[in-house]
């Protein structure tokens, strides 16, 4: 009698990597693709799930450089981490972190993201807000300006609107100070704008701001102090 045997395959399951689903497989060939395997399922009808993102927690801040744009995901995001929020229950958010590498007034934002963002700076996690927008980078994305000291740590939160979640782009644009031009009009620039043609302005130095007269004649103007203002008041209130 002649006896045969058969081959039992391994048993299959869905292997997934983050969100996406890399077929059904055995859990040797899932664990070869760096993949996490479920048995007993398989795609594309079992929907895999997505991990957290890598910056879910405050703790867990991603740095980002000036001038650099960079890419992150608020989907999955747990929201655990949650402070007070932005906008109207904008719960799912995500954190970045930027050392600031000059002292003046930097502009940072959400430009270009895939939804609805809300934008918060705060001096540390679990810190005092320091700045919240919605809705600064038309349609629906965000923009905050503050006053930066260089050397000091930033704490970024990326959230959505009405917890709505995608994919977003966060950018940390150069800092400006006060320029004054030729004409004595006092506006915000970087240096090398403020010199260049067509401004050929002057710079008064890191963290040096405009104001804007408060009462008399020049109500209204942008100013570095009293004498912009023939003697009224200048407030140092201005963000642009």
């Amino acid at each position: 009698m002649t006896l045969s045997c058969s081959i039992i395959p391994p048993p299959s399951g869905a292997c997934c990597d983050d969100g996406a689903c890399l077929g059904t497989k055995s859990e040797v060939d899932c664990q070869s693709q760096n993949g996490t395997w479920f048995p007993a399922v398989s795609c594309p009808s079992f929907a895999c799930p997505i991990s957290p993102p890598p910056n879910d927690l405050c703790a867990d801040c991603i740095r980002v450089e000036t001038g650099v744009e960079y890419h992150g995901r608020t989907r999955a995001a747990t929201g655990t981490d949650i402070t007070i929020g932005c906008v109207s229950n904008d719960r799912f958010d995500v954190w970045n972190c930027w050392t600031a590498d000059c002292t003046g007034r930097v502009s940072i934002t959400t430009c270009g993201s895939s939804f609805d963002t809300s934008l918060a700076v705060y001096d540390q996690c679990g810190g005092t807000r320091l700045a919240c927008n919605d809705d600064g980078c038309p349609p629906f994305q965000s923009k905050v300006t503050l006053d930066v000291t260089e050397g000091t740590t930033y704490t970024i939160r990326v959230a959505g609107y009405n917890s709505t979640v995608g994919d977003y782009t966060l950018k940390v644009e150069e800092c400006k100070n006060a320029c004054c031009l030729p004409t004595g009009v006092c506006g915000h620039a970087t240096p090398s704008v403020c010199e260049a043609s067509p401004i050929f302005g002057t710079t008064l130095g890191p963290g040096s701001l405009c104001g804007v007269c408060s009462g008399g004649p020049n109500n209204g103007r942008k100013c570095v102090d009293a004498l912009d203002c023939a003697g009224s008041f200048c407030a140092y209130d201005l963000h642009d």
